[in-house]
């Protein structure tokens, strides 16, 4: 049996980590909110992918992968400022279909470098690359903190 959320939820005012979750009090009532906005990001993703690959086709990966890593700076930065969570939630979506923009021509351009037979070589090392940096991610977190210095650390290289 589960209890609803009567009293509501008290944070440490000694905490110097903030979240989403803490910040816009995403508890009770609105503890659909954070799932609700990973599945925005990940809506912004299947856009994205759409949406890229046929523009890459069309106008060229290399103004499209930069295009795009413009875009996932500038709308990454501005989420970390966003005052309330339907904004971030609009933008998440927005990071997530530059991130395929980022994602699937870096992938293509990546592999055309290389001949037929060592593609397979590139891809591989292309992904390991990717893994490690969200492997590095909690590494931002322990040092920054706050959600706010996290989504820029990610956003602005």
């Amino acid at each position: 049996n589960t209890v609803s959320c009567t009293d509501g939820w008290e944070y440490s005012r000694k905490e110097i980590i903030t979240t989403v979750v803490t910040e816009w009090d995403l508890v009770c009532d609105r503890k659909v909110l954070p799932e609700a906005s990973q599945m925005i990001f990940n809506f912004g993703v299947m856009f994205g992918a759409i949406l890229f690959g046929f523009l890459s086709d069309k106008y060229g990966r290399k103004k499209i992968f930069i295009g795009s890593l413009l875009g996932q700076a500038v709308v990454g930065s501005f989420t970390a400022l966003s005052p309330n969570f339907y904004l971030f939630a609009v933008l998440r979506f927005f990071v997530g279909a530059f991130e395929q923009g980022v994602n699937i021509t870096g992938f293509i351009m990546a592999t055309e470098l290389f001949p037929p037979k060592q593609r397979s070589v590139a891809a591989v090392t292309h992904e390991f690359f990717w893994a490690i940096g969200g492997a590095g991610i909690p590494l931002f977190a322990f040092i920054f903190m706050r959600w706010h210095a996290i989504q820029l650390a990610v956003s602005m290289p």
